[in-house]
């Protein structure tokens, strides 16, 4: 989460962030990756993201910029995504 906030804080969002572009470490560090989609704010362009965990703005649902939501939304998709499936993600000792 702090790579999220300090994304948000220098201006960009993730726009992509998802269980696959999460890797725990076995020794329990987390690492998002997957910059792909980031994009600076203010950002007009809805659409970006997984389709199964965007969040409204980015599935076209409500109108208006993209904004710092989309990657909460995302956030809370992916623990709920976990949670409900009592998943935990394997422990990975190395990023691909």
């Amino acid at each position: 989460l702090n790579v999220i906030v300090y994304m948000h804080k220098i201006g960009f969002v993730h726009a992509d962030l998802k269980p696959d572009n999460i890797y725990v470490r076995a020794n329990g560090d987390i690492t998002v990756f997957d910059f792909g989609y980031a994009v600076p704010l203010p950002f007009e362009h809805p659409g970006r993201g997984n389709p199964h965990i965007k969040s409204p703005e980015s599935a076209r649902l409500i109108q208006g910029p993209m904004h710092e939501g989309i990657d909460m939304w995302a956030y809370g998709s992916t623990l709920a995504i976990w949670f409900a499936n009592k998943y935990i993600p394997k422990y990975r000792n190395s990023v691909k």
